[in-house]
């Protein structure tokens, strides 16, 4: 293989490396991206619904407290829209969550509970007005659904510090192929200059040296290069050609 195609491919084989480590790299920032994004998703609506719900909630609340105040059932339909907005919050928690949480259980379980409380007070029992079942049983399910909405905004956040654990892990493995790959890069550009400094540029040195010694004061041309390379050959012309002239000018 000659000179040219041993630098050449060198540089190819570096070049390669290179590429493949960098296609690596920007498929794993990619899904890195597409992750991170997700995550912030979740998350942003995960927060959105459990405002919604919160909302519902509180609305609901403020309701009761007019229909108990004013013992007027006109504000019913209110009671219901509220109840119909918290269901439709709820109902997206679960498509985005599923009931596998135990947070997202509790607040069904809560949910139905107030629901039932208020019914029996407000339209069976016509009790709402009742001081003692404001602070005994209606406070207790209002605090109660309100506290799983909390707890479920609070391990929405605790799961979005897991979530960031993992993405720096996955940040981490993205950027590692591209440090290996530079790493080795730099350990085959060592040996292959290496290499080409101890075949190519060491011996083209010695046989200028030693050819400029010869023409200017007509000192020994003594050079060995070892092996069948491009060099040696090279260098054995030189001989010849020294030889050849040497031959002519003692004729």
């Amino acid at each position: 293989m000659g000179i040219r195609k041993k630098i050449m491919l060198g540089f190819t084989a570096l070049c390669i490396l290179l590429f493949l480590a960098g296609v690596v790299s920007v498929f794993e920032f990619e899904r890195l991206g597409r992750n991170t994004q997700s995550i912030l998703d979740v998350n942003i609506k995960n927060t959105e619904y459990s405002k919604q719900m919160l909302d519902a909630v509180q609305e609901q609340n403020m309701v009761l407290l007019q229909i108990a105040a004013f013992k007027n059932h006109s504000y019913d339909s209110l009671l219901y829209a509220a109840r119909s907005r918290f269901d439709e919050a709820f109902d997206s928690v679960v498509m985005l969550n599923g009931r596998q949480l135990q947070e997202v259980d509790s607040i069904f379980t809560a949910n139905e509970l107030y629901n039932s409380v208020i019914d029996h007070a407000v339209f069976e029992a016509q009790d709402s007005s009742n001081i003692n079942w404001f602070t005994d049983v209606y406070k207790t399910t209002y605090s109660s659904i309100v506290r799983s909405i909390k707890n479920f905004m609070i391990s929405t956040q605790k799961r979005m510090a897991l979530d960031t654990t993992q993405l720096e892990s996955n940040a981490y493995r993205a950027v590692m192929p591209s440090i290996i790959a530079l790493a080795v890069a730099i350990m085959l550009t060592i040996v292959f200059a290496t290499l080409v400094d101890m075949y190519y540029l060491k011996p083209i040195i010695k046989i200028k040296k030693s050819l400029h010694r010869w023409l200017m004061q007509r000192i020994q041309y003594n050079v060995t290069i070892e092996g069948d390379s491009e060099m040696s050959k090279l260098n054995e012309f030189i001989k010849e050609l020294i030889m050849m002239s040497k031959n002519r000018k003692s004729e």
